[in-house]
């Protein structure tokens, strides 16, 4: 498994856990949310980073868990892990071509109706050849696609965790995505469009389609995939067709 694949499984466990504590939760799953998130966390300690970019990343993920988890010192084992990384960071040399800015073919996608999230969902998701993003009920990224976190001009590691108010801005997320977002972890498939100001070039058209994905035994049970498309070339070939 792909060091983004195994920071997004954490997330989504260690959110789970979260809910679970806070809003008293069975102790079984709690200690289930625990042992996973633990086993999760000792393999990406364990993960040897296949390039630069992997060696970034996990320094990002233990920096990232030093300054948001309360209570830390410099002498916590994540910024000491943080702080090896970078001191003594060597970087493998392969003949694999350098990943960065890339973005891997994509599966077929998975018909959404009833799918569990898993791995599965959340490969599919980091493979895709367009912009799409899965969610959690707190509005935060579980994973996202390359060409999603280019937009942003970021990697895709990097955005897991991150509350989407944070990437898009606090007034169009209570404007724009927030209803949609809590309409579709209710289960309620839905799409909307908006226009994009591109300065002195002419205003892209954006449709937005988001769909639930099941996720049990976590409450509330569904997080939310979303698909980012401009549509403005077919709008305007649409336009040019009822024309002729």
């Amino acid at each position: 498994m792909d060091l983004d694949a195994l920071i997004s499984e954490y997330f989504l466990h260690e959110r789970a856990l979260s809910r679970s504590m806070n809003e008293d939760g069975s102790t079984r799953d709690r200690a289930r949310f625990l042992r996973r998130c633990a086993d999760l966390l000792e393999k990406i300690e364990q993960y040897a980073p296949k390039d630069a970019r992997e060696t970034k990343d996990k320094i990002y993920f233990f920096l990232n868990r030093a300054i948001t988890r309360p209570g830390l010192t410099v002498d916590g084992r994540d910024i000491n892990i943080a702080l090896t990384l970078c001191e003594g960071a060597t970087y493998p040399q392969t003949d694999a071509p350098d990943r960065t800015g890339t973005v891997p073919a994509a599966p077929p996608a998975p018909n959404l109706r009833g799918y569990a999230l898993s791995s599965g969902i959340i490969n599919y998701v980091r493979r895709a050849p367009e912009r799409v993003s899965l969610i959690d009920a707190d509005y935060r990224y579980i994973a996202t696609s390359s060409a999603n976190a280019a937009y942003y001009n970021t990697q895709p590691v990097r955005m897991i965790g991150m509350h989407v108010a944070d990437v898009i801005g606090e007034d169009r997320f209570l404007a724009r995505a927030k209803k949609p977002i809590d309409a579709c972890v209710r289960g309620e498939p839905q799409e909307y469009y908006h226009t994009v100001d591109k300065g002195p070039e002419p205003d892209r058209l954006i449709r937005y389609q988001m769909k639930p994905v099941y996720v049990p035994d976590h409450s509330p049970g569904y997080a939310v995939i979303v698909y980012v498309h401009d549509i403005t070339n077919v709008l305007k070939g649409r336009i040019r067709s009822l024309l002729v």
